[in-house]
This record gives structure tokens, C-alpha cells and sequence, in this order.
């Protein structure tokens, strides 16, 4: 995640990345399973020898990236640019994919999968209230 939020820092113009990068700092602890998918400009911003569990982003902006990672069940995609965070269904997961494990295996992924199946999404919108943040965690206590 380290090397995701310092590809964030250098190719996002996302005012609102600092809470986002916030927040999920605060919720290492529970996450599994990540995986970068990057696309060609944020690729090139990748340093030799750096061991990253990676794939191409496709159907994106070049200078995008989406971290996929897994809480629970749910596996989340979070944009790097002013996207949304996505909670995507574990059966839509498991039916396109076989077992979830198996995204994460993935060489590439397509923009589109990831914006069209989920079960729940979330703009970053009022972060420096909280607003978001108590809506995903309330979500995660929920669901997670």
C-alpha cells in the first residue's frame, strides 16, 4: 500500500487523497488480499527491484491506478484520481472470477468491470468532515 499512496502522490491531482490515505492507514489491520493495477504513466513512476503485487489498468486514464484489496468478504477498489470506493459483491466477484483469490492473479483489468459491479459505492465527498469516512466505516461494522 506504501508504494500505492506514493503513486497517488505523484500522478493524482486529488485534493482530497490525504484523507483518503488517512483513512485507510487507519484500516491496515484488516485488509487482505491487495493488488495495484496501475495504468501506463503510473507504471513508469514504478522504481526498479520495487517487489509490488501488480496488473495493468485498462479503459482508464494512462496516469491512473486502482488499489483492489480485500476486507472480510468484500473486495474494495479505491481510485486514484476523484473516483469512488467500491464495495463489490462477493458472488459478482466469485462468479466472474471463480474464487476471489484469483483477482488478485490478474494481469489486467478493465475500468468497466470495476464500475459496473458493486454493492455499494461511496464519493469522497466532505472529507475533512468525516462524512465519507463515518459512512464506510459504519459499512464495514455492518457488512465486514
Amino acid at each position: 500500500m506504501e508504494t500505492f499512496f506514493r503513486i497517488v502522490k505523484e500522478t493524482a491531482l486529488d485534493r482530497q487523497w490525504a484523507y483518503r490515505e488517512k483513512f485507510w492507514r487507519e484500516h491496515l489491520p484488516r485488509i487482505i488480499n491487495t493488488k495495484i493495477f496501475l495504468g501506463s504513466a503510473a507504471q513508469m513512476k514504478l522504481t526498479d527491484g520495487v517487489a509490488l503485487n501488480r496488473g495493468r489498468l485498462t479503459g482508464a486514464a494512462a496516469n491512473q491506478s486502482v488499489l483492489v484489496f480485500q476486507i472480510g468478504r468484500y473486495i474494495f477498489s479505491e481510485w486514484s484520481h476523484n473516483g469512488k470506493l467500491r464495495a463489490h459483491k462477493p458472488t459478482v466477484t466469485t462468479d466472474l472470477f471463480g474464487e476471489q483469490k484469483i483477482l488478485f492473479d490478474e494481469d489486467k483489468i478493465n475500468r468497466d468491470f470495476l464500475v459496473r459491479n458493486f454493492v455499494a459505492e461511496w464519493a469522497h465527498s466532505s472529507p475533512q468532515t468525516d462524512f465519507w469516512q463515518r459512512e464506510v466505516d459504519a459499512w464495514l461494522q455492518a457488512n465486514c
